[in-house]
Protein backbone atom coordinates (compact mmCIF):
# COMPACT_ATOMS: atom_id res chain seq x y z
CA UNK A 1 0.00 0.00 0.00
CA UNK A 2 1.35 3.52 -1.09
CA UNK A 3 1.21 6.43 1.01
CA UNK A 4 1.56 10.29 0.46
CA UNK A 5 2.01 13.47 2.17
CA UNK A 6 -1.87 14.24 2.51
CA UNK A 7 -2.37 10.37 3.75
CA UNK A 8 0.87 9.75 6.05
CA UNK A 9 -1.50 7.23 8.28
CA UNK A 10 -4.04 6.49 5.22
CA UNK A 11 -3.65 5.12 1.17
CA UNK A 12 -3.27 7.28 -1.87
CA UNK A 13 -5.70 5.21 -3.22
CA UNK A 14 -9.75 5.05 -1.87
CA UNK A 15 -10.84 1.89 -1.25
CA UNK A 16 -12.63 0.56 -4.45
CA UNK A 17 -11.45 3.46 -6.78
CA UNK A 18 -11.70 2.69 -10.23
CA UNK A 19 -8.79 4.76 -12.26
CA UNK A 20 -9.32 6.00 -15.96
CA UNK A 21 -6.54 2.94 -17.32
CA UNK A 22 -9.17 0.37 -15.85
CA UNK A 23 -11.48 2.16 -17.86
CA UNK A 24 -9.55 2.51 -20.63
CA UNK A 25 -8.94 -1.39 -21.25
CA UNK A 26 -11.92 -2.82 -20.45
CA UNK A 27 -13.12 -0.62 -23.71
CA UNK A 28 -10.29 -1.77 -25.94
CA UNK A 29 -11.96 -5.54 -24.98
CA UNK A 30 -15.28 -3.54 -26.93
CA UNK A 31 -15.16 -2.67 -30.97
CA UNK A 32 -14.61 1.17 -31.62
CA UNK A 33 -14.63 3.10 -28.89
CA UNK A 34 -12.54 6.34 -27.56
CA UNK A 35 -12.63 8.29 -24.94
CA UNK A 36 -12.19 12.35 -24.41
CA UNK A 37 -10.98 14.39 -21.35
CA UNK A 38 -10.80 10.96 -19.42
CA UNK A 39 -8.60 11.36 -16.19
CA UNK A 40 -8.63 10.48 -12.88
CA UNK A 41 -10.11 12.07 -9.81
CA UNK A 42 -7.90 12.93 -6.91
CA UNK A 43 -8.88 14.80 -3.62
CA UNK A 44 -6.30 15.30 -1.64
CA UNK A 45 -3.93 13.50 -3.74
CA UNK A 46 -5.71 10.76 -2.95
CA UNK A 47 -7.33 8.70 -6.47
CA UNK A 48 -10.81 8.35 -5.58
CA UNK A 49 -11.80 7.25 -9.54
CA UNK A 50 -11.76 8.94 -13.15
CA UNK A 51 -14.09 10.52 -15.06
CA UNK A 52 -14.49 11.39 -18.80
CA UNK A 53 -16.45 10.90 -22.13
CA UNK A 54 -17.27 7.63 -24.26
CA UNK A 55 -17.64 7.67 -28.36
CA UNK A 56 -18.10 4.99 -30.01
CA UNK A 57 -17.18 4.64 -34.27
CA UNK A 58 -20.16 4.93 -36.80
CA UNK A 59 -22.23 6.79 -33.84
CA UNK A 60 -23.08 10.81 -33.08
CA UNK A 61 -23.42 10.08 -29.10
CA UNK A 62 -21.31 10.63 -26.49
CA UNK A 63 -21.72 9.48 -23.18
CA UNK A 64 -20.40 11.03 -19.96
CA UNK A 65 -18.86 8.19 -17.38
CA UNK A 66 -18.18 8.72 -13.84
CA UNK A 67 -16.56 6.09 -11.81
CA UNK A 68 -15.90 8.35 -8.72
CA UNK A 69 -17.02 6.25 -5.53
CA UNK A 70 -19.11 8.51 -3.53
CA UNK A 71 -20.43 6.75 -0.32
CA UNK A 72 -23.85 8.86 -0.04
CA UNK A 73 -25.33 6.98 -2.66
CA UNK A 74 -25.41 3.71 -0.33
CA UNK A 75 -24.45 1.28 -3.44
CA UNK A 76 -21.93 -0.97 -3.36
CA UNK A 77 -22.63 -2.68 -6.76
CA UNK A 78 -24.23 0.45 -9.20
CA UNK A 79 -21.84 2.62 -8.56
CA UNK A 80 -20.86 4.15 -11.79
CA UNK A 81 -22.43 6.93 -13.26
CA UNK A 82 -23.35 6.65 -17.10
CA UNK A 83 -25.27 9.57 -19.07
CA UNK A 84 -25.56 10.77 -22.37
CA UNK A 85 -24.15 13.99 -23.51
CA UNK A 86 -24.93 16.81 -25.72
CA UNK A 87 -21.00 17.59 -26.32
CA UNK A 88 -17.84 16.49 -24.61
CA UNK A 89 -18.07 19.76 -22.49
CA UNK A 90 -21.48 18.38 -20.96
CA UNK A 91 -21.31 17.82 -17.54
CA UNK A 92 -24.44 17.87 -16.52
CA UNK A 93 -26.35 16.63 -19.17
CA UNK A 94 -29.47 14.19 -18.97
CA UNK A 95 -31.00 11.59 -17.11
CA UNK A 96 -28.40 9.18 -14.77
CA UNK A 97 -28.42 5.86 -14.82
CA UNK A 98 -25.54 3.51 -13.01
CA UNK A 99 -24.08 0.28 -13.32
CA UNK A 100 -20.99 -1.92 -12.10
CA UNK A 101 -17.95 -2.17 -13.43
CA UNK A 102 -18.90 -5.50 -14.93
CA UNK A 103 -21.36 -4.43 -17.05
CA UNK A 104 -19.98 -1.17 -18.05
CA UNK A 105 -19.55 -2.37 -21.35
CA UNK A 106 -22.63 -3.47 -21.23
CA UNK A 107 -24.75 -0.43 -20.78
CA UNK A 108 -22.76 1.24 -23.54
CA UNK A 109 -23.02 -0.35 -26.26
CA UNK A 110 -26.90 -0.29 -25.21
CA UNK A 111 -26.71 3.16 -24.79
CA UNK A 112 -25.04 3.61 -28.51
CA UNK A 113 -27.66 1.24 -30.10
CA UNK A 114 -30.98 1.91 -28.50
CA UNK A 115 -32.49 4.44 -30.87
CA UNK A 116 -35.18 5.18 -27.85
CA UNK A 117 -33.19 6.12 -25.27
CA UNK A 118 -31.72 9.15 -26.68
Amino acid sequence: MKFNEWYPNGPMVAPGAISMTKVKNLLKKGKGYSTEKFSNIRVNGQLRGSSGFVRKEGSDRIVYVDTEYVTSLGRNDDRILVRYAKSANDYCGGTNFYCSFDKLLQTLETMFADKNLW
